[in-house]
């Protein structure tokens, strides 16, 4: 399954724009996904899944996140703070009614580069810890996921290419057994255009391929993602920028 909302660049120092892979001075991005079908030969939209829209301050960073069903309704609201280095230091998530339902706090090292996210469901009360590790060129390598009694749950890793992109992600369990494993290519705009994955459960592997259309800032407008040779996925993005 596609992450929408998930980039493959390693996050340090580099704003959310920078993170996403994006030019220009955006704005804002409402982006759609549809489920996709095929037909005379073509893979074309078929129903609506949901939508996000997320909103960006003139620091490239995000500064809200909101998720919509397929009927409108909003779902889950991220709304995020940032310290005066311009760096993300709080996110605190709403439910659709607007109430609070975690709240995750980040912490940096000397260098800028984060090194820890504690979510809390509850004031006082950690609910999840993720810790991320790098290597010398500034490149996330590895993070580890605890439960709310900071017991070791799972852990990634990560490789890159010469451009810093993240070509292979592998998960392991708190056992340190291999679950799964992804390998990405990549386009010339840097988008992952073929995502291999790998389930060591079951020895099976499967084939994701993406497909983009691109503005005038050569930023990805519409996304098709082709499943094992069936289409899966459609997202359209609607990208304002600042003047």
């Amino acid at each position: 399954m596609f992450l929408s909302v998930l980039p493959l660049i390693s996050i340090g120092q580099k704003n959310d724009l920078t993170n996403w892979n994006l030019n220009g001075k955006v704005k804002s991005i409402k982006e759609s996904s549809y489920f996709a079908i095929e037909k005379n030969g073509e893979f074309i939209k078929d129903s609506l899944d949901l939508y996000y829209i997320n909103q960006f301050n003139l620091y490239g960073n995000k500064i809200e996140d909101k998720r919509y069903s397929s009927k409108g309704n909003l779902e889950k609201n991220y709304v995020y703070k940032f310290d005066n280095e311009n760096r993300r230091i709080e996110e605190a998530q709403y439910n659709g009614d607007e109430k609070l339902i975690r709240t995750i706090y980040y912490k940096y090292d000397d260098k800028g580069k984060l090194i820890e996210d504690v979510s809390y469901k509850e004031i006082g009360k950690i609910d999840k810890k993720i810790t991320y590790l790098y290597n010398e060129k500034g490149n996330m390598i590895e993070d580890n996921s605890y439960n709310s009694e900071l017991k070791l749950q799972k852990k990634f890793t990560f490789k890159y290419n010469e451009n810093g992109n993240k070509i292979e992600n592998c998960k392991f369990s708190a056992e340190n057994k291999l679950e799964n494993k992804y390998t990405y290519n990549y386009d010339l705009q840097n988008n992952i255009v073929e995502e291999l994955c790998f389930v060591a459960k079951d020895s099976s592997n499967s084939k994701s391929v993406y497909k983009y259309e691109y503005d005038y800032q050569n930023n990805w407008i519409k996304k098709t993602i082709i499943y094992n040779a069936k289409p899966e996925m459609i997202l359209e993005r609607e990208i304002k920028y600042y003047k």
